[in-house]
């Protein structure tokens, strides 16, 4: 995460998929969605709804712009790939 954004988080906010994950390192508090949620501050709620609110986007670039599948070779490909998607969904 340091190396694509320039910055190590101090908390992340996850779905149930990523439990169990040791992608982080131990400095990092990790939330799933839809656990505590009693629990948890009116902030922590307000990031797990726009972490939410991303999902259908993703979605929708994934199934309507072809990003399943890349065709194109490499990391260089995988940049291209995700540039052109995202400049036709700004369209």
């Amino acid at each position: 995460m340091e190396k694509i954004v320039g910055f190590q988080p101090k908390k992340i906010y996850v779905d149930l998929g990523y439990k169990g994950k040791d992608h982080h390192s131990e400095d990092v508090q990790v939330y799933l969605s839809n656990k505590n949620r009693k629990k948890m501050t009116r902030w922590e709620r307000m990031w797990m709804n726009k972490r939410s609110d991303i999902e259908p986007v993703i979605s929708y670039l994934k199934h309507d712009h072809n990003m399943i599948r890349n065709f194109l070779k490499g990391k260089e490909g995988n940049r291209i790939n995700a540039i052109l998607a995202t400049a036709v969904f700004k369209l």
